[in-house]
């Protein structure tokens, strides 16, 4: 992304916000995820959506683990009761409440099983605007099928997140490689096959589209982010990002607007302190480092 763009999608969204515009005209995302050994993954990808400065997030996660997830969750979450399953989703749901969602995001820490492959499947097949699908989820597709996304509809627009080595089953590369490129030819026909867009996580990511494009990341490399929740912490940020900002930006400029944030407000706090300190959680402190140096400018 070239800096003058990014520059005026910073300025517009985080400075220069309608003063007329209530929460629902800034977006509503849905987050969906976690398990038993996994509880706080809906709970990274949350916190995360939150910065993005769109209208409200809701979560949901399996009802056995309600009460660890909410007793740490923001209070200004709020709760979409999917689940009466211990620790999965149920695929047989009424999908009546996607109607109320811009954006859902999918597979992170949820378990693979057959019954969240068939859960997904719905979410497919009935999501009309934007699903991101991350961590449990893509392997979900692995595992499963991949023909479950020749069910979306063909308003919806599907982001899948993979690392590289999800990436690696999930296109059955049957590579080893650390460089993004590499996996650059699989994914751009498979991207053009389901039309979906695909974001190839690295040091140095790449964004492929269902038009066989692609654009490769500009950012410095952030060791802090090599740790567990840095996936769910981007695919929440995205999330919010794209329940709101596709007013004013293509869908496209806000998920590299989107990861180069990340890496940015992450690279803000490694310039105070050691990488190894720094992980996603502490996303929200590099975006008030971030902000701010940018508001003196």
């Amino acid at each position: 992304m070239n800096d003058r763009l990014f520059l005026e999608m910073l300025d517009k969204l985080y400075f220069h916000r309608d003063d007329n515009a209530i929460k629902s005209d800034n977006g509503r995302s849905l987050l969906i995820g976690s398990s038993k050994n996994f509880p706080n993954a809906a709970l990274i990808a949350a916190e995360a959506a939150i910065l993005s400065g769109n209208g409200y997030n809701a979560v949901s996660v399996p009802d056995e683990i309600y009460p660890i997830v909410f007793s740490r969750l923001s209070p200004l979450c709020i709760y979409e009761g999917i689940s009466n399953e211990k620790d999965e989703f149920e695929s047989d749901i009424d999908c009546s409440f996607l109607a109320k969602y811009d954006s859902v995001l999918f597979g992170n820490g949820a378990v693979v099983s057959e019954k969240n492959y068939q859960f997904m499947n719905r979410l497919i097949s009935e999501t009309d605007k934007n699903l991101l699908l991350d961590a449990s989820a893509l392997r979900l597709l692995s595992q499963y099928g991949t023909d479950a996304l020749a069910k979306k509809k063909k308003e919806t627009k599907i982001l899948l997140t993979p690392h590289l080595g999800e990436a690696n089953s999930l296109l059955n590369a049957g590579l080893h490689s650390r460089n993004p490129k590499d996996y650059l030819e699989k994914a751009l026909a498979f991207c053009e096959k389901y039309q979906v867009y695909m974001l190839l996580k690295s040091v140095s990511s790449i964004l492929v589209t269902p038009e066989k494009k692609y654009y490769i990341s500009s950012y410095p490399s952030t060791p802090s982010l090599g740790k567990a929740g840095s996936g769910d912490g981007l695919s929440g940020y995205l999330t919010g990002l794209l329940s709101f900002a596709e007013k004013y930006f293509s869908y496209s400029d806000i998920i590299s607007f989107g990861d180069q944030m990340i890496h940015l407000l992450m690279k803000e706090l490694e310039k105070k302190s050691s990488p190894a300190l720094h992980s996603i959680l502490s996303l929200k402190d590099g975006m008030k480092l971030y902000l701010e140096s940018f508001k003196k400018q």
